[in-house]
């Protein structure tokens, strides 16, 4: 007898055993071979069963992965949408933003998980940038946003946001978190903000005055 044909008997043995569905000792036949079909059969069922439990092994791997917070130090952003506009690219409701990286930089990212998105190699000649699209939430995690002008700080809710949207930023900090999806055997991390702080780039006038 085989390793499988050996293999698959012991298995579905122990099945029966657990549902307390095996024949009674004294109604069993020893030594009595199964037939070829049967063994068909059964070798089936297991090799399915068996391809199933590494399906399920290697998903639960994928879930445990996870990606720490990313903490980035004055950063470009733009595609800027902090009021939530519906666009031909934008549902209504949904503020984000992307940070453009550089190249080695996008590429340790993309590494990690992170949703990087790259241009393509003729707009890339161009000196077109990779960037990380980061979403603003405000439902189960409300972020911590922060401008600040002429050395005194403001935080920003959801009704003032929008004003980053035209704003002349001079630097820009973040604190991002992660949002680890799986979808139908698809894993990835999505950019969410935790908190940002905003420098504005004001002029002479506004400094003497002390306007934002």
């Amino acid at each position: 007898m085989t390793f499988l044909e050996t293999s698959v008997k012991d298995t579905f043995r122990r099945h029966w055993r657990s549902k307390g569905t095996a024949p009674a000792k004294k109604n069993r036949r020893k030594n009595i071979p199964y037939s070829r079909e049967r063994i068909d059969y059964l070798s089936t069922i297991f090799l399915k069963r068996t391809d199933l439990h590494n399906k399920k092994e290697e998903v639960s791997i994928m879930t445990k992965h996870t990606v720490s917070t990313l903490n980035l130090e004055g950063v470009h952003i733009g595609f800027r949408n902090f009021a939530g506009k519906e666009t031909a690219y934008n549902q209504a409701g949904s503020r984000n933003f992307v940070v453009f990286l550089e190249e080695d930089q996008a590429d340790e990212l993309a590494k990690d998980g992170w949703n990087v998105k790259y241009p393509k190699p003729e707009k890339a000649a161009e000196g077109k940038r990779p960037y990380l699209p980061v979403q603003i939430g405000f439902n189960a995690y409300p972020p911590k946003i922060y401008i600040i002008s002429n050395g005194e700080h403001t935080q920003l809710d959801e009704s003032s946001l929008s004003m980053l949207d035209w704003a002349d930023i001079s630097n820009c900090d973040l604190v991002i978190r992660p949002y680890n999806w799986e979808v139908n055997g698809k894993s990835g991390t999505k950019a969410y903000v935790k908190a940002m702080y905003v420098t504005l780039d004001t002029d002479e006038f506004a400094d003497k005055y002390g306007i934002l």
